[in-house]
């Protein structure tokens, strides 16, 4: 499957505090690795693939995470790209990672909730 066909409802979440400060912040620092501006996030593959298995798979350390859809990140005008091992992405801000673009982004993605521990079915 490649990350042009993932479904609008599939989820996508972030670890970590999510401010349009940092995602210009992080998206800056890493454009030399990933050759875009852009910020990691992991995507699942079907509605199905729950948050907790994308910490598990993803190996997200943060004791918080933003949790979002496909088709929200969509919506707001970005591309989620595949970068690096499933269930890793890289949402591409495009040549505009302004702080308006970073506002809408982070507007994209719910309120930041606890990192389920490996185990949990949420």
């Amino acid at each position: 499957m490649s990350i042009d066909d993932l479904p609008d409802n599939a989820t996508v979440i972030r670890g970590g505090p999510m401010t349009a400060a940092n995602v210009i912040r992080r998206a800056r620092k890493d454009q030399w690795r990933l050759g875009l501006l852009g910020i990691s996030a992991f995507a699942g593959s079907s509605p199905e693939t729950t948050v907790a298995e994308l910490v598990e798979l993803g190996e997200i350390p943060h004791a918080v995470l933003n949790r979002s859809t496909v088709g929200r990140i969509r919506e707001v005008g970005f591309v989620i790209r595949r970068f690096g091992r499933w269930p890793h992405c890289t949402i591409d801000l495009g040549d505009d990672a302004d702080e308006d673009a970073a506002a809408r982004l982070v507007a994209a993605f719910d309120q930041p909730e606890p990192t389920p521990k490996t185990g949990d079915p949420t």
